[in-house]
């Protein structure tokens, strides 16, 4: 009788909250009540009742409460706003964000002559809306979302045959391949964090589970149920009329100045408290934040896997502030970054308005703004306008935004504290606190060359190197430990020192890379070897080079050669040709 241990459960409960949205628990709900999905399909019932039963079903827990009976590790936790949520939620909290315009393109709904709403239905095509990097955000989370971490936290009690087991119940309750969700929503593959761990012959008893949970708090303790503003988006005061209990969102002025619980003045024990765990980079990390504390924006630069993103987000959760986590690509524009016209729906009838871009959207929320690999992005294209704003300047944009304006108040991003009350301007505020953090892998020849002066001179540019080599071999022995490979493949662990962590290593033809990459090829031989146990050390270090490290020397031709010198004592003749050829593609190389 295999169960989820109280370890798979932990693991959920850590990772959960920065992969989700809690609009999530919507989304879920409508997929286990069968709601139709298509423009013409007949519309069905949908509200409190039915994600209740979601509810009912698989978030309480023990501490639950009567008031508070439900424990939701879904979404950042914001100050204030638990875990456990209040009996009502449903019809209060959710019902608020199940009405706003991100929602509605996920969904849509009819009204009759009194204004009621009368049924909902999914819209066609749900992996491609969310496929918008913004859309997933404000409303399920960072995609593709984990099927099995979700599984271990629904089916805590349910006795499994498997970890596929599992995850095959998660797609069969929730539709997922019914509805073309696999892989592009959700990740129905086995977590290489949770596959290695094995099922418990008794399921989690709730002594244990009470450990792994915040405890409930007294209401008197807790703020309103009502979700804090980086849980919404500006349209909220035009929500429909419900059957429902109404929402105190809808009377929320989400133009006024946002606020955080957050502040940049902190101390260096805070700072070494947030980064204990990460070696090497005390440096960088008093570096960014005396810059961050001067009003500057920052920029980590470094090898790829040294933990640039990790480091700013470490940075935020030490200075109390709840980051937006985006990546840059090279097709972005001002639209990803600053926003423009989108489509907007209001029952039957579609309208575009303005939607905030990432830069100016997490302004909005009150949240700081880390975006990865920036480099990616063609920089000039992509800010436009924004160097005004980072130098500290207001910025009149070029568009409108209606809210219950039929022709639409001008947008003005404002800096300082103060919202000016003119009436032609629609004012988007940015907080004296917000920041941007951006990461970058320095090894990226080709999009280096595409950083502007008007951009580099907006920023602290700080390094982030690599451990020192025997700090390296020891974050690695703990990562092999960890995943029991350090018993039984002691030489591929001992290849992987001598590649990544020694200074004659990667280090020595300029190609350093940080420990990010060997512990995510350390995961990929657990998974390999749990499909085929007979494949041989020299098999799984070629395989992860292949995966991992053959795609960091793109364009670099030059480097092709000294790398296949590199790692000819590694591998035998097989493995030698196969990763030799994987990497051509990479490098263009040409004998």
């Amino acid at each position: 009788m295999p169960f989820f241990t109280g370890e798979h459960i932990k693991i959920a409960l850590q990772r959960l909250p920065d992969s989700t949205h809690v609009l999530l628990i919507t989304f879920l709900a409508m997929l286990r009540s069968n709601v139709p999905v298509g423009e013409g399909a007949d519309l069905v019932p949908y509200g409190s009742e039915q994600e209740n039963s979601l509810l009912d079903s698989y978030f309480r827990a023990p501490g639950s409460t009567t008031r508070r009976p439900y424990y939701v590790p879904f979404g950042k936790r914001s100050k204030g706003y638990p875990r456990w949520k209040t009996e009502d939620y449903s019809g209060s909290s959710l019902q608020g964000m199940r009405t706003r315009e991100y929602g509605r393109l996920l969904y849509h709904f009819e009204k009759n002559e009194k204004g009621k709403v009368i049924g909902y239905a999914l819209r066609p095509n749900l992996a491609s809306i969310l496929a918008e990097p913004r859309v997933a955000a404000l409303t399920v989370g960072n995609l593709p979302i984990s099927a099995h971490l979700l599984a271990a936290w629904l089916y805590r009690n349910v006795d499994l045959k498997d970890h596929a087991d599992a995850i095959a119940r998660f797609k069969t309750e929730f539709r997922i391949t019914e509805l073309e969700l696999d892989g592009t929503v959700f990740a129905t593959t086995i977590d290489p964090e949770l596959g290695p761990i094995g099922l418990g012959d008794t399921p989690v008893t709730d002594k244990e589970l009470a450990a792994l949970i915040e405890p409930n708090v007294p209401d008197e303790e807790a703020a309103p149920s009502t979700p804090p503003t980086t849980e919404l988006v500006a349209s909220v005061n035009d929500a429909p009329a419900n059957e429902e209990k109404p929402s105190p969102l809808n009377h929320l002025d989400v133009s006024a100045s946002p606020t955080a619980g957050g502040s940049w003045d902190i101390g260096i024990k805070s700072l070494e408290a947030a980064i204990a765990d990460m070696r090497g980079v005390r440096e960088a990390a008093v570096q960014a934040l005396a810059a961050l504390r001067a009003g500057m924006h920052v920029v980590f630069t470094g090898p790829p896997g040294s933990g640039k993103t990790q480091l700013a987000k470490r940075l935020c959760k030490a200075a109390s502030f709840d980051p937006l986590v985006v990546t840059a690509t090279d097709s972005w524009t001002t639209f990803e970054t600053i926003g423009g016209y989108f489509p907007q729906y209001d029952g039957e009838k579609e309208h575009l308005d303005f939607e905030p871009g990432v830069v100016v959207g997490s302004m909005q929320d009150a949240r700081i703004l880390i975006i990865d690999e920036i480099n990616r992005a063609d920089i000039d294209k992509a800010f436009g306008e924004l160097f005004t704003l980072l130098a500290g300047g207001d910025v009149d944009l070029s568009y409108r935004r209606r809210k219950g304006d039929a022709s639409g108040k001008r947008i003005r991003l404002i800096t300082g504290d103060v919202v000016p009350a003119a009436d032609h301007v629609d004012p988007i505020h940015m907080p004296a606190w917000w920041r941007l953090i951006g990461a970058m892998n320095d090894s990226d020849k080709a999009s280096l060359k595409r950083l502007s002066f008007a951009f580099v001179r907006r920023f602290a540019f700080i390094p982030v190197g690599i451990p020192s080599p025997s700090d390296y071999a020891a974050l690695l022995d703990a990562a092999a430990d960890a995943s029991g490979l350090s018993k039984h493949r002691v030489r591929f662990i001992e290849m992987l020192k001598a590649l990544f962590a020694d200074d004659d290593g990667l280090a020595s033809i300029g190609m350093a890379m940080g420990v990010a990459i060997p512990k995510t090829m350390i995961q990929q031989a657990v998974s390999e070897l749990g499909i085929d146990p007979s494949r041989s050390d020299e098999q799984l270090l070629a395989s992860a080079l292949e995966l991992y490290v053959a795609p960091q020397f793109q364009g670099w031709a030059e480097k092709h050669e000294a790398m296949l010198r590199l790692i000819r004592s590694h591998l035998d003749d097989n493995s030698m040709a196969s990763f030799e050829r994987g990497l051509a593609n990479w490098t263009g190389f040409v004998e």
